[in-house]
């Protein structure tokens, strides 16, 4: 069913017509965007299932993604690099076709554009990769080495990691629990959907609060129950790990994926108070090459502050370890509010200057006549509420309705400021000076 819009190029008088009309733009622009997001989310999920894409747009680490024909024919193999490019090469050859780079703001195509005829797949990728991720592998499931050892001895032998700098143990975790060196990929796992999300039948329409979308362009990620998966074979990549290396990652790895079967909806996260309590959070910088720094806090029953190089973990720990550092937030904010406590307070004319705008304030609040302006109001309002009473006319029901529930409205705020100005006291100069 499609979506018919008519628009009105002419002036309207009526405000009330104005309002209506862009009502029914918004509601017209609202169902068109739906439209195009379930039409997108049909064909991605329709691609899937007929194998003509993969399950992820940028392939894992040490993988490659291969182009063939309907029939099955090789024709190209695309490589992802770390700094966002992208290579051709001939299936055959393995020659160097062409490199799309990072959109720089000229426009043009930063990557390959399939056309609808050809497929897509996953295959092994540099020699020198894939074995560095048997090599990951066989450290964590054989010699039983953890993560941090493993992202240590990967960073001794000058291996560059997924995103091109240091290894870490969040990198390696990803890479030990990805189901893709098996040779099987699960797509519809993860959703940030605005509108609608692929489902197996058709398009599930999505239901976003605005609370949710308070301050965000895109919807927290979620995780989907098993039931929603679609699991997609790798046939080049059946044999990326060797028995029985392959069998103990098989077993290990689907104890993760039913560990995550259930699904995980982000409930909001609110930003924490400690998190909250730095004052020079991105004010204050770094001696050595004036870099940004943020806070950071530490322990669990006695929480630690300080303030860290923003992205610190990406420097070397040899030639720039002294950007990895952490100094105390302590003395740096004590000594900072002292500095501004002297200087506000070595300025004489300030304090008569807010003093004074004090005094000017308690004139407002608590002048005489305000009271008696109130006075005079409700007077007035009792009279208007008693002639609307004794007029009311049946025929004219909706008009003498309405003026009286606003005079009777009116009337509970006056008597609600009136109950306020009667109880509260105009403070002294003594108290409004120990104020300043």
């Amino acid at each position: 069913m499609g979506v018919d819009v008519i628009g009105i190029t002419r002036y309207i008088e009526d405000p009330r017509t104005r309002q209506m009309i862009t009502t029914f733009d918004a509601m017209a622009a609202q169902a068109h965007a739906e439209a195009i997001a379930t039409n997108a989310s049909r064909g991605a999920q329709q691609s899937l299932e007929d194998g003509r894409r993969a399950h992820c747009a940028f392939p894992p680490y040490g993988i490659d993604k291969l182009i063939t024909t309907s029939d099955g024919e090789a024709l190209l193999v695309l490589r992802h690099l770390a700094d966002g490019s992208q290579e051709q090469y001939n299936a055959k050859s393995k020659e160097l076709i062409r490199t799309y780079k990072p959109n720089d703001g000229r426009g043009g195509s930063t990557h390959y554009i399939k056309s609808r005829q050809e497929r897509a797949t996953l295959c092994p990728g540099i020699a020198s990769l894939h074995a560095h991720v048997v090599r990951m592998f066989t450290a964590f499931d054989i010699e039983k080495m953890s993560c941090e050892h493993i992202a240590k001895e990967s960073n001794d032998a000058m291996i560059p990691s997924p995103s091109g700098g240091r290894w870490n143990a969040s990198a390696v975790h990803n890479i030990l629990h990805n189901p893709t060196y098996l040779g099987k990929g699960y797509a519809n796992q993860r959703s940030s959907a605005l509108k609608v999300k692929r489902s197996r039948n058709a398009p599930e329409r999505v239901t976003r609060s605005q609370v949710e979308m308070m301050g965000r362009k895109r919807p927290p990620m979620e995780f989907r129950p098993r039931e929603d998966w679609l699991e997609i074979e790798y046939p080049l990549l059946s044999e990326y790990l060797q028995s029985p290396l392959r069998d103990i990652a098989d077993r290990r790895i689907e104890k993760h994926l039913k560990a995550k079967a259930k699904g995980h909806t982000p409930t909001m996260r609110q930003r924490s108070p400690v998190a909250a309590s730095y004052l020079l959070s991105g004010i204050i910088r770094s001696k050595q090459l004036n870099l940004t720094m943020r806070g950071h806090s530490g322990g669990t029953k006695n929480v630690y502050r300080y303030y860290v190089v923003q992205g610190r973990k990406k420097y070397n720990r040899d030639g720039e370890r002294y950007l990895r550092k952490s100094v105390p937030a302590e003395p740096i904010e004590s000594a900072v509010l002292n500095a501004l406590q002297n200087t506000l307070c070595g300025m004489p004319a300030l304090m008569e200057e807010y003093l004074s705008a004090l005094q000017n304030e308690r004139k407002i609040i608590f002048a005489d006549n305000v009271i008696d302006q109130l006075h005079a109001r409700e007077e007035k309002l009792l009279s208007t509420i008693d002639w609307l009473t004794q007029s009311f006319d049946a025929k004219r029901r909706d008009y003498f309705t309405e003026r009286l529930e606003a005079a009777m409205a009116e009337l509970d705020d006056v008597r609600e400021q009136l109950a306020t100005a009667d109880i509260a006291e105009p403070p002294t100069d003594d108290e409004l000076r120990s104020w300043a």
